[in-house]
């Protein structure tokens, strides 16, 4: 059965022991916590991200990322793993890899890490990458159901049906509920400002400093529920500096 590996980014497929693990490689290069995923169908879906990325972010070449999610989408008759972390940017981006998959006749394979909102993937070697392999959970095809029915609230922002799908899947699936509240944290509401923002408020106010560096490295520390990169974080920083 053909073998394919889709991995949370590039970091990952940098140091993805392909000595030792065979399959062919796809990257989901998306950062689907951040701006709009309210689409028709997945060309508009690709549209929208285009547009959203090049605006928030300066990049103007989502060609490489649009192309990955393609292949994704047309993968059939395989054994796929998914390695992916149990942080909020991580669950979001599987979520929606899943409701790629579910239709398909594939067999699904989750890889995650030990400790994986400390360190991640990124915090262990070759031999454990390849013991984190071997470890897989494979996920019934009802589990990849849920995992895409999370991707539909989600991109709907259907917060009864989130919570629901995040208690019926805590006994097998326990970090959900721990995205999913993390996901209500990134919002601001009665006059408070979204923990992220406070985080980092606190942590300006804290340090006397308003170094991005500094900040950056402290926010991940304390929130590393959120899986934020430096990209994410500048994002809320710079609107932390200009309110």
């Amino acid at each position: 059965m053909r073998q394919i590996h889709i991995l949370n980014g590039d970091a990952l497929k940098e140091q993805f022991p392909e000595n030792f693990i065979t399959g062919e490689i796809r990257v989901a290069r998306e950062c689907l916590v951040d701006g709009p995923v309210e689409a028709k169908d997945l060309d508009d879906l690709l549209k929208i991200r285009a547009a959203f990325i090049e605006q928030a972010y300066g990049d103007s070449n989502y060609d490489t990322s649009s192309g990955e999610i393609k292949k994704i989408a047309a993968v059939n008759n395989s054994e796929v793993s998914l390695w992916f972390e149990e942080d909020l940017f991580c669950q979001v981006n599987l979520w929606f890899i899943c409701s790629l998959l579910y239709p398909k006749n594939v067999k699904v394979f989750l890889v995650m890490p030990k400790d994986s909102l400390r360190y991640g993937f990124g915090g262990l070697s070759q031999d454990q990458l390849v013991s984190a392999y071997r470890e897989r959970k494979e996920l019934t095809q009802v589990n990849v159901n849920q995992f895409a029915l999370l991707w539909f609230a989600y991109r709907s922002n259907h917060i009864e049906r989130l919570l629901k799908l995040g208690v019926q899947m805590h006994t097998d699936f326990p970090f959900v509920m721990k995205a999913i509240e993390a996901h209500f944290d990134l919002q601001p509401r009665d006059g408070y400002l979204g923990l992220p923002e406070q985080i980092i408020l606190d942590i300006m106010n804290e340090m006397s400093t308003k170094d991005f560096g500094i900040v950056f490295r402290e926010f991940c520390e304390r929130a590393p529920i959120f899986g934020f990169g430096d990209l994410q974080v500048k994002r809320i920083f710079d609107k932390v500096i200009n309110q």
